[in-house]
């Protein structure tokens, strides 16, 4: 029914094809899609790390010159999370 009403398959695809707001962003702009969009996303993967491990540092190990020191409990896996942004970013 609705294939009659709207033209055959050929038709339509093509029809479909004509209009640009209907493509993926790939097909509009592969610049930003696979150029800059990985970049930024690395980039704000790596922020969101280091803005945890730098809060982290704050408030779990206050008055150290060094984060290599011991840390216990909620902290451990408060790190963790950290380092696991920190290097899964890049993939």
């Amino acid at each position: 029914m609705a294939l009659t009403r709207l033209g055959g398959v050929d038709e339509l695809a093509r029809t479909m094809i004509e209009r640009p707001e209907l493509r993926s962003w790939t097909a509009q702009a592969p610049w930003a899609v696979l150029g800059a969009g990985p970049v930024l996303g690395l980039v704000a993967g790596w922020g969101i790390a280091l803005l945890i491990l730098w809060s982290g540092w704050t408030w779990f190990v206050q008055g150290s010159r060094t984060p290599f020191v011991p840390v216990h409990g909620f902290a451990i896996a408060y790190f963790g999370v950290g380092r696991m942004l920190y290097y899964s970013a890049p993939l």
